[in-house]
Formats: C-alpha cells, structure tokens, sequence
C-alpha cells in the first residue's frame, strides 16, 4: 500500500497528482497544505468518495509547521513514507532579465530572498524533516520538482535570459538535491530533482507588461530551437504522468540526482549520436561546429527548426550507420505502427496475415498500416503493389501474402506514437466452475462496449492462474474508472504502471529485450478460434473444458489467451471483411491454445488437450461463425480445412488470384492456397 506526501498540494502540478495517485485506491496520498479547511473543500468537492485522501497541514515557508507535518503524516501512515514530492514553490510573475530587474525593479532583493527562502531553505528543511519516515518506506523516494531553468548547461546552450531569480534559486535546490543524494543513497534512498516540463499552472488573467510579455516571447522561441519537438506549454495532468514515469523508473543506486525536462531532454542522447557516427566514420556537423548556422539554416524563417545533428550521408553505408546510431542513442522518431508483442516475430510472416497485437483494438492490424510492397514474384520479377498498382495482389498480400511472392520490402504508414502507455494486470480468483461462467459472461459483455484505446484479454494457464491483461493508452484515472464496473463483477485487484511507448512495449515483451533472441526454442502444439460471439452453450462448454478437463492434464503445460479483437469500437472491426484478404473482421474474440512440452518426443495428448477444447467450444456453433487465426498456425489441419477456416469467405477470390499469380505453385506449402481449376 504504497504513501505519498505532496507540497503545494491546492493547486496545479501538486493538485494534479493528488488526483492521479488517488485514482487507485490502494494509495496513501497526503495533501501538505497551508489551508486546511480550503484544501478539505477542494479535495472533497473534486473527489467524492475517495477515501484513501489525508489533509495535513504543513508550510513550506514555516520550519516549524514541517516538523510538526512529518509527525502528522508518521500517525496517517504508522511511521514510514513511501515517496515525499516536494512540489511548492515561489515563482516570481512577469519576471524581466535580469540586468535590468536588477537595477529597475523595486523589489528585486524582495523576490530573489523570497525564491531562497521557499525554493531553497524551505525545501531543503522538508527534505531533513521527513528522512525518519523515508528510512522506514518502501519505495524510499524523494522527488523535487525543480526546473531544466535552474541547469546551467541548457541556459547557456539555449540562450535563457527569462526568468532569472526563479532559475538562480533552481540552481541552488538542484545543488541542494544533489548534497541529499550523496549523503543517503548508501542508505537505499534516492533523490530527483526532476523538471516537471513547462507547464501552465499559471493561466495569465490579465496581460502581463510589454517586456514582460516579450521576455516570455523569447523564452517560448529559446525551448523550441533547443528542443524542435517543444509544442508549448504542457497541462498539469500531463506533466504529473510524465513525471510518475520517471519516477517508476529510477531505482536507489542512481547517482545523478537532477533530471532535466522531459520536452529538453536531448543533450546525453546527441553525445551519444556523435560518439557513435565517429565510430563509423560517418561525416557531420554538431552545434559545436564551425559551420553549425549556415547549414542548419532554414529557407522558412517562420518555422525555425533545429536538428540534433546534421549528417553528410555519402553512401548508402552511411545512411545505415547513421539509422542504427539514432536507434542506439535513443533519438527517436515518436512514431509507431501496430504490431504484436513478441521480439521474436519476423515482421513478413506478422503482416502478411494479419499482426494482432496490443494496440490493435485502437489501431487495427499491422497489414492496416501497409500502403505498398514490393514483392518477387513465381516468374522472377519484382513489382510493386498497392492500392493503385497491382491492386488485386496488394489485396491478397494483406491476408494471405505468404501464398503469392517473397515480400523484399513494405512502406508503411504510421501514427505518433501514444505519449502513454499503461500496462495492466487484474488478478483473479475464480476457484469454482460456476465463478469461471460467471466471469468469462461478465467480460464478453464488457466487450460489446469495450472503449477504443482499451486492449483487453483473458490469460488462463495451467497453474490455475488467470489474469485480465491488457494496455491502456489514456491516464490511470480513467483506466481505472472503465475497469471498475468490470471488477465489482468478477472481483480482482487491478496492477497497472503508466510508462513511455517504448516501455510499454518492453511490458508486453514481458520485460525481456525488444532485440530478438537467436535461441529461445519450444516444442509446443498451438490451435486458435476466431469467434463471432462467446455465449451460451459454446462458452459454457469452454469454461467447463477448462476446469475440468484441461486443468487437469499433467503432461507439458499449457495458456490460451482469450482477446476481445472485435466489436462495435475496434479498428479492426471498422474495415469490411472484404476489404482486405484478412477474413474475421466479423469476430468479436481470437483465441490461441498453446502447448508446450519441455523435452522430446512431444506427448500426443498435448494434441488432442486442445483439438478436444476447439471441439467443445465449437460444437454448438454454426459454420461461418468462426474461424482460425493463420498466424497461430495449426499443424494438424489439412489443407482444404485450413483455407477455409483461415479465409472464409475470401477464399474463392483468392484462388483466383493463385491461379494468375502463381499457377504452378511454386509458393506452396502444406496449407497453401490452392489455384481456382
């Protein structure tokens, strides 16, 4: 049951994560205030009902209204403090540079003792306070939300004049972050300054003074040249899941204690760049170089744009090197396409017949993304195919390409990349048959209304666990308002942890590395169901295979993964059957049975386990209200049963287009589609 304290807790950034950590109930979240009684108003107007929120008085600016906060907070918790957020601060409006607030501004020396005294003396005091409840957390973290204004480096690098007392007592917290981490990491716990972004806390009510006004002007132009990326400010809610992601991330033997923004956060990935294209021996210029501004120099002065480095490719080699050095240095694109979940999975044998994976409820299928190809043909020649060349072939390519040529490269189009990725995990406990019926009717119902960016299966596996697992793209917040109907039903305890794009992926990849292994190696047997519904006596007979049957087989073990594919707000289900080779846009669930055996030879009756499971599930079922997945291919199908099931009503097109593209067969494998007589 993990406990957070938060600073500044009424407003912006600090209210902001009062009601991200709130969302789950198994949080102690801890408002620091001045006012209590206008913080209970706030808290109890927003969020009804959330009972797992502590009001506690605590000034930042009050050395002795902190000491006496850290007691108040030991007795809500029974003595430790998983994470304490430092977010108060003092922020001086409409700040000029500094040479002339200096000298014009009368109350110049007021601001800058008044930046110290809450930025710096106040925060570095909360910090001391609260080291007794720290030891005994958990989690043992300190956050600062600080400021990339307070790092030198990207002050000088951008040319940050604006801002210049909040910046100067920045710098001194981040030092002061910085003297905590040295003096308790021995100890397991870990001090971040982090930059929480550029946030609008503040919204301006009035017009701020002309130099003021361009002041901010000048800042704005300094975040995007330095980071081209920068689209302005951020919301509070935003920068809040933003910095949870780092927070999650960073574990206690980390020694550098001050993080800059996530929008600014460019410079150690460009070092690494450069150090990596002088290893290859590719030519290019960095901003340190002497003609940087010349050739960096944009035709549309409107639209500055700065890049990371400017590369001289001379040969194809070049263009190469210079790719994988961007992938090594993390200088991505931010843009994606749908894709499954496993490292190990080539991409041809993924696309050409379908590519379910964990955004495709949201984003459809990777042959979605598929706009052309260029593919060898029988006869030996290559041609490219799309919707408007090779129409036909482009068709059959997104379905059934195995069957018609050797796909030597595809275009595809892609999306931005979700800024947040939210895997999840809902333990269960059915132990009866009757809780199993009861759950698995509670989630297809859940799925005729599942909402778009949701993804959402049942894992069931030989041990006896079964999991709701899925990936959400939105805020915790709402991930957790949308499965809680679900979870009243059918019980469970929901574990989700928002992260980048990136580590999303790595979750699904169950924390393994996205670069494929060469050895990993089963034997198994697999089976799939594409359904257009799971009801009546189909899902019974399923749920009763599976306590009573299956559960019991020693041999190997065994998972079927049970996912909601289709449905009225899936993007698969969005495209026709027809539009594409694919043919089970129609089914609502795809579920793969797997069985593996650790040593050989392979028992037969891991076979029969899941033909009998197929069996019982379809038995009641009428022709053409199911199907089979090719890409969880089944080895024991022949082949006239295998193109139906795998092709539907498709298949008699696609004979067709066997028979003008390769007649003789060359492409033919045991399930191969046949050419039309």
């Amino acid at each position: 049951m993990p406990s957070y304290a938060i600073t500044g807790a009424t407003s912006g950034i600090g209210f902001a994560f009062i009601k991200n950590l709130s969302a789950d109930p198994a949080n102690t979240v801890i408002a620091l205030v001045r006012d209590e009684t206008k913080a209970r108003e706030k808290i109890s107007e927003e969020f009804p009902g959330r009972k797992n929120i502590h009001v506690v008085h605590g000034d930042i600016g009050n050395t002795e209204s902190l000491k006496a906060a850290a007691g108040n907070v030991a007795a809500i918790t029974g003595g430790g403090l998983d994470v304490l957020i430092a977010n108060a601060n003092f922020y001086a409006a409409n700040e000029v540079p500094i040479g002339k607030s200096a000298i014009e501004d009368p109350n110049f020396d007021e601001k800058m003792q008044e930046s110290f005294r809450i930025n710096v003396v106040g925060n570095t005091h909360l910090m001391a306070d609260f080291i007794p409840l720290i030891r005994q957390g958990n989690l043992k973290k300190v956050v600062v939300l600080s400021s990339g204004m307070g790092d030198i480096s990207f002050v000088l690098e951008s040319n940050m004049e604006a801002q210049s007392v909040y910046s100067i007592s920045k710098a001194a917290l981040n030092f002061a972050v910085a003297k905590f981490q040295v003096q308790y990491k021995e100890e397991g716990i870990l001090f971040m300054a982090i930059s929480p972004g550029v946030v609008n806390t503040h919204p301006q009510t009035e017009a701020p003074p002309p130099e003021a006004a361009e002041s901010i002007q000048r800042m704005m132009a300094s975040m995007k040249l330095y980071a081209p990326d920068f689209d302005g400010p951020i919301s509070p809610e935003k920068s809040v899941e933003m910095v949870n992601m780092k927070v999650n991330d960073e574990q206690s033997d980390k020694t550098t204690p001050s993080t800059p923004s996530p929008t600014l956060a460019t410079t150690s990935r460009t070092e690494a760049a450069i150090r990596c294209l002088q290893r290859c021996s590719v030519p290019f210029l960095s901003s340190q170089s002497t003609n940087w501004i010349n050739d960096t120099a944009t035709l549309n002065t409107r639209v500055p744009h700065t890049p990371a480095l400017l590369v001289y490719a001379r040969t194809v080699q070049h263009v190469q090197d210079v790719i994988a050095c961007g992938v090594e240095a993390g200088l991505k694109a931010g843009r994606a396409i749908s894709h499954g979940s496993c490292p190990a999975v080539g991409i041809s044998g993924h696309i050409l017949h379908g590519g379910y994976g964990w955004t495709s409820h949201n984003k459809g299928l990777t042959l979605d993304w598929m706009v052309g190809a260029d593919v060898v043909l029988a006869n030996g020649t290559q041609i490219h195919c799309s919707e408007t060349e090779h129409a036909d072939l482009f068709w059959a390519l997104r379905g059934a390409g195995s069957n018609f040529g050797v796909v030597t490269s595809y275009k595809l189009k892609t999306f931005a990349a979700p800024s947040v990725s939210i895997p999840f995990s809902v333990s269960l406990n059915w132990n009866t048959e009757d809780q199993k019926v009861n759950g698995v009717k509670e989630l297809v119902e859940f799925a005729r209304n599942m909402p778009v960016d949701l993804n959402m299966r049942l894992n069931i596996h030989n041990s006896g666990d079964h999991t709701f697992d899925g990936a959400y793209y939105g805020n915790a917040e709402d991930l957790f308002n949308i499965l809680e109907p679900l979870l009243q039903k059918t019980g469970g305890t929901l574990n989700a942890r928002p992260g980048t794009w990136i580590q999303g992926l790595e979750a699904y990849a169950e924390h393994n590395s996205l670069i494929p292994s060469t050895t990993d190696r089963s034997t198994f047997y697999a089976t799939s169901l594409t359904l257009k519904d799971l009801c009546g006596t189909s899902l019974t007979n399923f749920v009763r295979y599976w306590h009573n049957t299956a559960l019991k087989f020693s041999q190997g073990g065994w998972f079927v993964q049970l996912d909601i594919h289709g449905g009225p707000n899936s993007a698969i289900s969005a495209v026709l059957n027809s539009a594409t080779a694919y043919a089970h846009r129609d089914k609502a669930f795809l579920i793969q049975f797997y069985h593996y055996y650790d040593n050989n030879p392979y028992p037969p009756g891991g076979i029969k386990l899941l033909q009998g499971w197929v069996d019982s599930t379809t038995e009641p079922l009428q022709e053409g209200d199911w199907g089979m997945y090719i890409n969880y291919v089944d080895s024991q199908l022949d082949r006239e049963t295998a193109q139906k099931l795998y092709y539907g009503d498709n298949l008699e097109r696609l004979k067709l287009l066997k028979k003008k593209y390769d007649p003789t067969e060359l492409f033919y494998y045991p399930q191969s589609i046949e050419p039309a007589m």
